[in-house]
């Protein structure tokens, strides 16, 4: 690690890392961003962008480690921001709701013609979705996710079509 001495020179090696990052160069940009880190290891920005850099290389555990210290410091920087605690995946599966509601509910959302509430029917088939990923139906989730795509794109009104790259349509 390149020892960074003055303002001057942490300033230039934060160009070149930026740039580094935005040609792709991320091993490049990596290096760069660990030295601005050693030297100023308070700095959100940093390590908000090595775990962009990480996850560009594929090395989420490094991702997490610096996740973890993205968000202490951002607590810490601005203590008026409540950042809520993490939740597991359990956790948020059990707060999906009742599998048989939402099944209920879904079925209602996917017969429905006329005005459809894009947005109730988003929360209701990602919760779902949720469910069933956390009883590992991973196919199941998939395809009540895509139908909901499916109904998405063929309700949408022809003056809103322009929209759909926002399903992936």
């Amino acid at each position: 690690m390149a020892r960074i001495t003055s303002f001057e020179q942490y300033r230039d090696i934060t160009y070149e890392a930026v740039e580094d990052y935005n040609n792709k160069e991320y091993h490049q940009a990596l290096g760069k961003f660990l030295d601005l880190a050693e030297t100023n290891p308070s700095n959100p920005k940093v390590h908000e962008i090595l775990i962009l850099t990480y996850l560009k290389l594929e090395m989420y555990d490094k991702a997490q480690q610096e996740y973890e210290i993205y968000h202490r410091l951002v607590g810490e920087l601005m203590p008026e921001m409540r950042i809520p605690p993490r939740k597991t995946f359990d956790e948020v599966a059990r707060e999906a709701g009742n599998q048989l509601k939402l099944e209920k509910e879904h079925k209602k959302v996917m017969k429905k013609n006329g005005k459809f509430d894009v947005y109730h029917s988003t929360d209701t088939v990602s919760r779902l979705s949720i469910v069933y990923m956390a009883k590992g139906e991973y196919r199941k989730a998939e395809d009540i996710l895509l139908g909901l795509k499916t109904k998405i794109t063929d309700t949408c009104p022809e003056d809103l079509k322009h929209c759909l790259t926002l399903v992936g349509a």
